[in-house]
């Protein structure tokens, strides 16, 4: 007959395992921890036939598979309830108040079923009140799925979050690091970014003080304007714990500098490229104009043009747009490749308007703007 162990809620420790052998009357002992016990149908043969931790446990020669208990700490009676039954039935009701518990327990046991049943059910459940904790839930168990979705909510409201949930303040420094680190932050300027960081921080000064010139190293002060750079030299000057290097870089090397912008800082545009797939005289002495167009004023915008190639091919990703093979006007073959930034115009707030390349097309004739 096989045992459960129910912890009093003062005692976080849960033990499954086989009753010992019955002592004489007058000194039965069912284990020998200070736990309710309660008999359930439940065998170590079948948790080893079902489950790889339970099958490491019980068949190798661990401590467990010799005095015959596991001892789960930090796990509650009732989710290791909830996780037997679903070993016996393959049945299970999972709710907002369980659903966390039960994903934990299920990924710390390697249940992977289970762990997919709470997965989905929390992918469901991502909004901006719960996206902080669901994605450090994500993070700490490397749920792809739960990450991505969580992190589409961050970046839409980090700037909210930062302000006003108590969560950010309790985020773990990977995990500030790993969402503070992503380009798709919705953010118009790297401030907001800077501040957060400095509210999380404050927040347990003694303990993450330490930590702040790490974290500050995935914050891009290049993106910052001279206003907002000011802040900060005079905000560092103040607490004394962050020693800043400047040196002077011109709008192209601040990107290069800080990895480029953050998704909040430029429009997305699609740009057409005129390259002609025919040959002719009057193409000898022609620029092919490279257009821009913006969906949301759906304006055009003319760009710095190519010179007298045609027949060639152009790809865009993220804010470059490559251009390679072609024809030369002498009728010689080109062998370059052909690389244009035309989103890396420069930082927010930097008199540019930086754009993202949506897509690239080849069109015989650009429309007049």
């Amino acid at each position: 007959e096989a045992l459960i162990g129910v912890a009093s809620s003062s005692d976080k420790r849960v033990v499954v395992g086989q009753k010992a052998s019955r002592p004489e009357v007058g000194t039965r002992k069912l284990l020998r921890t200070p736990l309710t016990m309660f008999p359930l149908s439940l065998h170590r043969m079948l948790l080893a036939a079902v489950n790889p931790y339970f099958r490491a446990m019980f068949v190798s020669s661990f401590k467990e598979s010799q005095d015959g208990e596991v001892l789960l700490q930090d796990m509650a009676p009732s989710t290791v309830q909830t996780i037997l039954h679903y070993l016996y039935t393959e049945k299970i009701s999972v709710t907002s108040e369980t659903a966390q518990a039960v994903f934990v327990a299920a990924s710390r046991l390697q249940i992977l079923p289970l762990l997919e049943i709470c997965s989905s059910f929390l992918l469901e459940q991502v909004s901006v009140e719960n996206c902080l904790l669901l994605y450090e839930l994500g993070y700490a168990h490397g749920e792809q799925a739960l990450l991505r979705v969580a992190m589409r909510q961050i970046s839409l409201n980090f700037r909210h979050l930062s302000l006003e949930d108590k969560s950010f303040l309790h985020l773990k420094p990977s995990t500030l690091i790993s969402i503070i680190s992503s380009d798709s932050l919705v953010v118009s300027s790297e401030i907001v970014v800077y501040r957060a960081v400095r509210r999380w921080m404050k927040f347990q000064t003694s303990n993450r003080r330490p930590l702040l010139s790490k974290i500050m190293r995935h914050v891009r002060l290049p993106l910052l304007t001279q206003e907002e750079l000011r802040e900060v030299q005079l905000e560092s000057a103040h607490c004394g714990d962050m020693r800043l290097r400047w040196k002077r870089l011109n709008r192209q090397e601040r990107l290069q500098e800080c990895g480029g912008l953050r998704q909040g800082m430029y429009n997305k545009c699609i740009v057409c490229v005129d390259l002609f797939n025919m040959e002719g005289p009057e193409l000898k002495t022609k620029d092919f104009q490279v257009g821009c167009f913006d969906p949301q004023t759906e304006k055009w915008e003319k760009l710095t043009p190519l010179k007298c190639l045609y027949c060639a091919r152009c790809l865009a990703v993220a804010d470059k747009l490559y251009v390679t093979g072609g024809v030369h006007t002498d009728d010689s073959y080109s062998d370059t490749l052909h690389e244009e930034g035309y989103g890396s115009q420069g930082p927010p707030n930097s008199g540019a308007s930086p754009q993202q390349l949506l897509g690239c097309s080849t069109l015989p004739q650009l429309p007049k703007t």
